[in-house]
């Protein structure tokens, strides 16, 4: 019987030191009050960054749409050229084709 108790307080006090053990690493994980503070402060900070890249974020996209507009534009430009060119082409050489006059 005394075996059987001393080796259960044994294995109480192991127990217990590691619950306290696991305590004291727990307590100390815990922000201090100051830690709070800055932590607020912090993101105090990140919120007007924030606010400052989703400005900045804002305008590249106003400028992304302008330039995609004009590249639209230019490419509409491109196009009505090639074509216009591709008819004035096709039609000047009919025009110099002997069947092509004798048809028309």
């Amino acid at each position: 019987d005394s075996q059987e108790f001393d080796e259960e307080i044994a294995q109480i006090c192991k127990v217990l030191m590691k619950t306290t053990s696991d305590i004291e690493l727990l307590v100390d994980s815990l922000p201090d009050i100051s830690d709070q503070v800055n932590q607020s402060e912090c993101i105090s900070t990140l919120e007007g960054e924030n606010t400052k890249l989703d400005l900045r974020i804002n305008e590249l996209i106003q400028e992304g749409e302008t330039l995609l507009g004009r590249v639209q534009s230019t490419l509409e430009h491109v196009s009505y050229t090639t074509i216009e060119s591709s008819i004035h082409h096709h039609a000047s050489c009919n025009s110099h084709n002997p069947i092509q006059l004798m048809k028309t």
